[in-house]
């Protein structure tokens, strides 16, 4: 099979709108193969469509494709959660429902379809290491016009904050610096990583400052609010 043919018939199935396994009466229902799967039940001809004894099933192949398929569903569907229960969203590129035809083609394009979405949630994943939480923080927000009170612009850490990123400062008592963190709400509606690159006489205890790049009147109409906050293991 071609790379572009495949690709169309990934995309056409990560376009539909249900998950379809076994609906064939010539798949096992319980979505399992028996031990004698791929002959017929010695001593009943009947066992298998009309099959005699020991003749190959030539729907054995098909019912294992199917199980395959029900298998890597079943991870798929568990590494997708996973991804949204930490970034907060649904990965565009793994919709929660496909339509599988049932032949070996479908089923075969499914299953390649599967093992690798289910790689790059895997890498997803790795990107969103799980997040100790911390609980409830003050967080205020500062940036540039740089001078008194808002500092210099450059971080703690070294980090020159000019134009837009992610970063927050912290006590590092509490947030070491480097560390990954995630604070929501945020004023850029931000669901990823901040990094702690800062620190401040007034940011003491459960108490953060969120770098805002877009002026005075981005940070004062934020003010000082309450947020949640966890930082990656």
């Amino acid at each position: 099979m071609t790379r572009e043919r495949l690709t169309r018939i990934l995309l056409a199935a990560a376009s539909a709108c249900l998950i379809i396994f076994g609906a064939s009466s010539a798949l096992a229902a319980t979505g399992g193969l028996p031990p004698d799967a791929g002959t017929a039940p010695a001593g009943k001809p009947g066992g298998t469509g009309g099959l005699p004894a020991g003749r190959p099933d030539p729907q054995f192949k098909l019912r294992k494709l199917a199980a395959a398929v029900r298998g890597q569903a079943r991870s798929y569907l568990k590494l997708r959660r996973q991804v949204i229960s930490r970034t907060g969203q649904a990965p565009a590129f793994a919709p929660a429902h496909l339509t599988i035809v049932e032949s070996e083609d479908g089923y075969g394009a499914a299953l390649d379809w599967l093992r690798l979405a289910s790689k790059r949630l895997g890498k997803v994943l790795a990107a969103n290491p799980p997040c100790r939480d911390l609980g409830t923080f003050t967080a205020s927000a500062y940036g540039p016009p740089w001078g008194g009170i808002e500092g210099s612009g450059t971080t703690a850490s070294g980090i020159t904050l000019d134009g837009p990123g992610y970063y927050i400062a912290v006590d590092p008592d509490v947030i070491a610096l480097g560390s990954k963190v995630k604070v929501w709400p945020n004023q850029h509606h931000w669901r990823g990583w901040f990094i702690a690159a800062d620190t401040g006489g007034m940011i003491q205890g459960a108490r953060i400052d969120i770098y805002d790049w877009k002026g005075r009147s981005s940070q004062e109409g934020w003010g000082m609010r309450s947020v949640h906050v966890c930082v990656a293991r």
